[in-house]
């Protein structure tokens, strides 16, 4: 009997040690969010502010691994540019950037923080530049139109 209660009583020393090293190792994760911001229009050689405010759950991220803007002109892609951010406080990392013609241009963020990493893309009408218009035709034949 006293070796049944030793053994048992081992039993549920070991169970309690697993469950706790368990709800250690547990952290919440949350998504990597960047809210990018860049102006709908501006003219030519106007110098603007690109900016991407970057969030893990509520926390701003202060310390971000990389945080570049990646910025090219409509039908050019393979012609981009990548310019590395500098963090302004409260999670906010931005550039100055003056472009260069009129035209379509699109700015994407490239931001690594967290052991993730996230890229949204805007769209930006320079000068005389006209929206691009994406049309997308779903499954169900719906169309939907993106950029206007």
């Amino acid at each position: 009997m006293k070796k049944l209660f030793v053994f048992f009583f081992a039993l549920f020393l070991l169970a309690a040690c697993g469950n706790q090293n368990h709800e250690q190792s547990e952290q919440e994760v949350f998504p990597l969010e960047v809210n990018l911001q860049v102006p709908a229009t501006a003219n030519p050689n106007e110098e603007v502010t690109l900016s991407a405010e970057v969030m893990y759950g509520e926390e701003k991220v202060q310390d971000a691994n990389e945080v570049k803007f990646e910025i090219w002109k409509q039908s050019a892609k393979e012609s981009s540019e990548m310019i590395e951010a500098k963090h302004k406080g409260d999670g906010i990392y931005e550039i100055t950037y003056s472009f260069p013609e009129d035209g379509v241009y699109f700015v994407q963020s490239h931001v690594t923080a967290k052991n993730q990493h996230n890229m949204p893309k805007k769209q930006i009408v320079i000068g005389n530049g006209e929206k691009e218009d994406h049309a997308v035709q779903h499954e169900d034949g719906e169309v939907t139109r993106k950029g206007s």
